[in-house]
């Protein structure tokens, strides 16, 4: 691709001249912490929530078109728990506790959640001292369910055949019956487009240089796609702002919902915090198309990247190959890893692992897949 920018500005890479260091001999248990202890020239965080936002973007240099425009991906799966929904956990969790609605080790955290922001509130909780209860639709894979409860969350499922608005009906009638139960609303609470548009935006304005021409995002809650793109459009009205959702549920380009395997897209409903007078363009993805780009971005850039973001690569890179994106830097949120769908997106390779012992053992080469024309 085009790399004629000159700049690989690396945003993680942050002064921690003045980091705060927490130093604990009850590292395990409820015993709260000492008050943390300043260690000025310490390259040490305080604690993991501290490593939350501020993450890398970089090229995409061997599946991107050779001619065209340049792609450039927000690696928000490089946050600690693997996606984007850290940040909106870190501040639902902070602004709680500054308004004295929350108590470590007394409050109750729920939330409806498809994964990536049961296992952000998880794992934030556990940082913090909350019990979590993450109320997840049984299409929720098992490698997500594992990660919540490693982080020691309590898992209720329901229907699958109910989606989101099941899990989060039974997630307010946990609140109900519980005093010291509170509800996490990623889905309808504005705090979750305030986040992306006073972190997230600025991050990728900054390590652009202002030179972002396209922002391409998966829509779940569509908090993402609006912060974002607020603070984008108003930095550079010219802007555009894609929105990436499934073929299968293309609600937001006025189609019928049908059965798809898709898990963070297609809630079968215009989410609530999407704001589509900012979106430019609806762009719709396959789950196979989806699949087969995560894979591509593994096998040849070396991301790991979830399905979500497999679709929000393949749409940048059609919309590459377009005559009006020559010379254009578009940015792709690359929002949760694929670690969270070994199970769903490598079933092949998955079954091969389970099987092979020692004796088994024989040199293998990855099916080589193509990723799908749109």
């Amino acid at each position: 691709s085009n790399h004629s920018w000159g700049f690989h500005t690396m945003s993680g890479d942050a002064t921690l001249d003045n980091e705060v260091v927490s130093l604990s001999e009850g590292l395990f248990g409820n015993t709260r912490a000492p008050e943390p202890v300043e260690r000025v020239g310490v390259n040490v965080r305080a604690n993991l929530t501290r490593l939350i936002g501020q993450t890398p973007m970089v090229f995409l240099n061997n599946v991107a078109p050779k001619s065209g425009a340049t792609i450039v991906c927000k690696l928000d799966s490089m946050n600690p728990s693997t996606s984007t929904a850290d940040r909106v956990a870190l501040a639902f969790i902070e602004g709680l506790e500054a308004n004295g609605v929350i108590t470590p080790h007394k409050s109750i955290l729920v939330e409806a959640t498809c994964g990536s922001g049961g296992a952000g509130l998880a794992f934030v909780g556990a940082v913090k001292g909350y019990k979590v209860i993450c109320v997840i639709p049984e299409i929720v894979p098992a490698e997500k369910r594992t990660i919540m409860m490693a982080y020691g969350a309590e898992l209720v499922v329901t229907p699958g055949t109910k989606g989101i608005a099941g899990a989060a009906y039974k997630a307010s009638q946990i609140v109900e019956e519980n005093s010291h139960a509170v509800l996490i609303d990623q889905w309808e609470d504005e705090m979750t487009v305030t986040v992306h548009r006073e972190s997230t935006g600025p991050e990728i304005w900054s390590d652009t240089r202002g030179n972002v021409d396209v922002f391409v995002a998966p829509v779940g809650t569509g908090g993402t796609l609006t912060g974002v793109g607020q603070y984008l459009k108003a930095m550079n009205p010219d802007c555009k702002i894609i929105a990436v959702e499934p073929s299968e549920a293309a609600v937001l380009s006025g189609h019928k919902v049908k059965p798809h395997k898709h898990v963070e897209m297609g809630i079968g409903s215009i989410p609530p915090l999407l704001d589509l007078d900012l979106v430019d363009e609806i762009f719709r993805v396959q789950y196979d198309q989806a699949v087969q780009a995560s894979r591509q971005l593994a096998m040849k850039e070396g991301i790991l990247a979830g399905p979500a973001s497999g679709a929000a690569a393949f749409a940048a890179l059609q919309i590459a190959k377009r005559p009006d994106m020559v010379d254009k830097l578009i940015v792709v949120l690359v929002s949760s890893s694929s670690e969270q769908y070994l199970s769903t997106m490598y079933p092949d390779m998955r079954r091969y692992c389970q099987v092979q012992t020692f004796k088994t053992n024989r040199v293998t080469t990855p099916s080589k897949t193509k990723t799908p024309k749109a």
